[in-house]
């Protein structure tokens, strides 16, 4: 990586903590952001994820990413997943992660490791026998932890899928400037990084400074890019209202649903947005009703005093 950054001696590159680039100072002085942070492919969080597109049980709960298109993309190249291990596996993580809570936090798992190497030198041991010290991301081993024996259920489910993985060939990246243009209705993209990974479809996560989407792909099932770009500035609002309050992770996501909403309609993009807003399965579009008192003040302030956090 260092060898790339070399090319351009008078241009300041400013990552995230996962290491992709979030922004682009250039010798002019201009600040280009957000851009394409995926330079390279982060294979186990692929296989974290591709294993959850396959739960089923998921399909109703708010951090699910079972999504059909994908599980049937996926066995083109690789087979049903019913003939492999992952079949009965992802019966199985379903009952183990039942609620929005707990699936939220296994999710962590994408994020435990830099590379795939890592995890395989790991899989002959335990997770009662590994260290934070030893992991990407000590914070995130020890949430994980905390979900005791059935962490180490989900990483050997992942674990026996990675060499299938490997073999899902990804579409190219969209163009960057999909996302800047939306920094309108939704600033904190100009302070995020992009990552990809094919297994989130139409989803979005968003950790450690990356907003994570599937690919966009101009082909029947497949997300848009206008849907992928939605769904990078739904991320961004979510961040933004994450570091602007001390709401709970719900009501974080409430108030940023019908901030995007209330930004939509001010910018003349109301059409845009509710052609997103239907591909993930919300309707009517969002307002003020959907919100408690509490929110209804961190929406207000948000919109009255841009940049200034909710005290």
């Amino acid at each position: 990586m260092g060898g790339w950054f070399e090319r351009f001696p008078n241009v300041t590159f400013s990552l995230s903590r996962s290491g992709g680039i979030r922004q682009i100072k250039m010798p002019s002085g201009l600040t280009v952001g957000p851009v394409w942070c995926g330079m390279e492919r982060v294979l186990w969080a692929d296989t974290v994820f591709h294993v959850l597109a396959h739960v089923g049980a998921h399909r109703e709960i708010p951090a699910g990413l079972f999504e059909p298109r994908y599980v049937g993309f996926a066995a083109g190249v690789l087979g049903p997943a019913s003939e492999r291990a992952l079949g009965e596996d992802a019966t199985w993580i379903g009952q183990l992660f039942p609620t929005h809570e707990v699936l939220a936090a296994a999710q962590l798992l994408a994020w435990l490791y830099a590379d795939a190497e890592t995890a395989e030198e790991q899989a002959a041991r335990s997770w009662s026998e590994l260290s934070a010290s030893e992991v990407a991301w000590p914070e995130a081993y020890a949430r994980l932890s905390e979900l005791g024996d059935r962490i180490d259920f989900l990483r050997g489910a992942c674990l026996l899928e990675l060499d299938g993985v490997r073999q899902l060939v990804s579409p190219a990246p969209p163009d960057p400037t999909l996302f800047r243009q939306l920094t309108q209705v939704a600033p904190d993209l100009a302070r995020l990084g992009i990552r990809h990974s094919l297994p989130l479809w139409n989803r979005g996560r968003l950790c450690r400074g990356d907003i994570w989407l599937g690919f966009p792909r101009d082909a029947p099932g497949w997300p848009s890019a206008a849907e992928v770009g939605w769904q990078a500035a739904h991320e961004a609002t979510v961040n933004e209202v994450a570091r602007r309050s001390e709401l709970s992770e719900r009501g974080v996501e409430h108030v940023a649903l019908v901030l995007l909403h209330q930004r939509a309609v001010a910018s003349g993009l109301e059409s845009q947005h509710a052609t997103w807003f239907r591909t993930v399965g919300k309707a009517p579009a969002p307002g003020r009703s959907w919100l408690n008192a509490e929110q209804r003040r961190v929406l207000d302030t948000i919109v009255q005093s841009p940049g200034r956090d909710v005290e």
